[in-house]
């Protein structure tokens, strides 16, 4: 005989539970319908119990407290939270600010020259790659995996780029979230650390703008020099006691003496304005 298979009795699909039946997925977070509670004036430890019996108890314990549509009104529970976690940002944001130094002129100075000298493009903003260049060199030492969190920290507008005003504003905010020990360690790892020579040699700095700005080896080593010159006090110093007015000169047609190149070696020429 032809066998032949039996299909199941026909069972309609189990009926939806009851809006405030036990075990309903809420529609609204936990910490949501809590923040709604403690704005209503609820304590923690009510709202602890009333979270214990279900969404009905806590239901209940709202409109217990003045909202007259319990939990049913999500958007004024969500509102609520929302307020209180802008309440908690602007908290923590004060307390930030009581904590952060403010930069030193040394310091400034350093993090610009290694702004800079990372800023390949000049474009007055670093990328990922050198603004984790920049933090070494400025004497921070951030672990390879922290960098690309740290620079979406730094990037306050999130433009990907970071500016010099986002840069100064990482570093205090940085610094200020180190241990003690965090500090330490780094510091002696800087002390350690030879600096590099843009940071030691101010010339250098120049040397790098003029080469980008595409200057011959020429002009390059022409500036070079007479920057230098111009850094000794011994070339272009004249003390006040050494110069004594003159009240009238002799005319030049009149002026009969001998030839003497030796006087070139003390004399001074001043070009004032062009």
């Amino acid at each position: 005989p032809r066998r032949t298979r039996r299909r199941p009795p026909h069972r309609p699909p189990p009926a939806a539970p009851p809006a405030n039946a036990p075990g309903r997925e809420m529609p609204l977070k936990q910490a949501e319908i809590e923040c709604f509670l403690l704005s209503l004036g609820a304590s923690q430890k009510i709202i602890d119990e009333a979270e214990a019996k279900g969404f009905q108890a806590m239901d209940t314990l709202a409109r217990s407290k003045g909202a007259s549509d319990g939990l049913q009104n999500e958007a004024q529970v969500r509102q609520a939270y929302q307020a209180a976690q802008e309440a908690k940002k602007a908290k923590a944001a004060a307390a930030l600010e009581r904590k952060l130094r403010a930069l030193s002129a040394e310091e400034r100075q350093r993090y610009r020259l290694a702004f800079d000298h990372f800023d390949a493009n000049s474009s007055g903003e670093l990328d990922q790659a050198e603004f984790k260049m920049a933090m070494i060199d400025s004497g921070m030492y951030p672990l390879q995996f922290e960098v690309k969190a740290l620079f979406e920290e730094a990037d306050a507008d999130g433009s990907g780029r970071v500016d010099f005003a986002e840069y100064c504003r990482f570093v205090q905010v940085y610094k200020s979230k180190q241990s003690w020990l965090e500090s330490l360690m780094e510091n002696i790892m800087d002390k350690l650390t030879p600096r590099p020579s843009y940071l030691t040699n101010p010339t250098m700095r120049f040397v790098r703008k003029m080469k980008q700005a595409g200057c011959t080896r020429s002009a390059i080593d022409t500036f070079v020099f007479n920057y230098r010159r111009a850094r000794n006090p011994k070339n272009v110093l004249i003390a006040e006691k050494d110069i004594d007015p003159v009240d009238s000169l002799p005319d030049l047609e009149t002026v009969d003496v001998a030839r003497d190149e030796s006087l070139l070696a003390k004399t001074v020429m001043l070009k004032l304005n062009g």
